[in-house]
């Protein structure tokens, strides 16, 4: 028999092409998941271990199109971090992502809601939502 050949990488969508969206959580086997999911989908992904660091990023003059945070993080909250981002680019889409449903409630209408785990079909649906692609 003969092995099939391996299927060829996926190109990234031309949508998402030139646009970087921050992953701020404090779990890295989480962040590495969603980085590579990202990259999956044609984005380009930067990776923050807590709010100092993303809000670090977000001081400079780092390209960012969007941000995706943990809800629960040690430390600096993702509602601080929000805060933090929002103050830095007001304009920047940040979506919180949460295990817990409950924790929806405590997301401002101008943010946007990951509940985890979630689908790879989520995840793009809401990156093209906020950042209208």
């Amino acid at each position: 028999p003969v092995a099939a050949p391996p299927a060829p990488p996926r190109a990234p969508r031309p949508r998402a092409q030139d646009k970087t969206v921050l992953v701020v959580d404090d779990e890295e086997m989480v962040r590495e998941v969603l980085c590579n999911m990202l990259e999956d989908l044609g984005y380009r992904a930067l990776g923050a271990d807590g709010g100092d660091q993303a809000l670090a990023l977000a001081d400079g003059d780092t390209a960012i199109d969007a941000a995706i945070v943990d809800l629960t993080m040690p430390g600096m909250s993702g509602r601080v971090v929000l805060d933090g981002l929002r103050t830095r680019r007001p304009s920047l889409p940040v979506i919180l992502a949460s295990g817990y449903d409950r924790d929806r409630a405590a997301v401002p209408r101008s943010a946007g809601f990951l509940r985890k785990p979630f689908r790879f079909e989520t995840l793009e649906q809401l990156l093209q939502d906020v950042l209208g692609v």
